[in-house]
């Protein structure tokens, strides 16, 4: 296997799965990127999509952060927490000064972060993932909140709404696993 990391020239190829005969690629515009990197080798996974052998792994998302204007939290706390029914979490003392708030989502976070050119998040949205989404919907419609459907996506039950900002909020359910 060849090691990019070692100070050699940019490779001309990469090795794919070891576990298979060897197979070398040419990967002439993005040798010398990867060598730059540091990268170690390129592996053909069992999607035929390449991924890039590193010194470290993506375990997933600690937290999304969503924009609102300055003095916003008594209105995020009633959505999210109230409405909703999320848990605040403290924020670090350092960081309280900044405003905003931060709450539980299930194993993750969802941070409201203040920002004085505050402008809506309307397409770019977190997608929450929920347990018995009819009766979300239900309780957001009772509270005044539209709820929308967009494109179906196969295998899930989902629809949109806004936070009290205005920013694109998606919930959905699996229902095809």
């Amino acid at each position: 296997m060849e090691d990019f990391s070692k100070g050699s020239p940019a490779p001309e190829y990469a090795l794919f799965n070891s576990t298979k005969p060897i197979t070398l690629i040419l990967l002439p515009q993005r040798s010398g990127l990867y060598a730059r990197m540091g990268v170690k080798f390129i592996q053909k996974t069992e999607s035929k999509k390449l991924m890039v052998s590193n010194d470290y792994a993506f375990r997933g998302i600690d937290h999304v952060q969503l924009a609102a204007p300055v003095g916003c939290e008594e209105k995020a706390r009633q959505f999210y927490v109230d409405i909703l029914g999320m848990e605040e979490i403290p924020k670090p003392e350092n960081l309280r000064s900044r405003g905003g708030i931060w709450l539980r989502c299930g194993t993750n976070q969802i941070h409201i972060g203040v920002d004085g050119n505050f402008s809506p998040a309307r397409k770019a949205h977190p997608a929450i993932v929920v347990e018995n989404i009819n009766t979300l919907r239900s309780r957001l419609e009772l509270t005044g909140i539209e709820t929308r459907d967009e494109e179906p996506l196969p295998g899930a039950t989902r629809f949109y709404a806004n936070d009290p900002f205005g920013n694109r909020l998606e919930f959905l359910e699996w229902t095809g696993l």
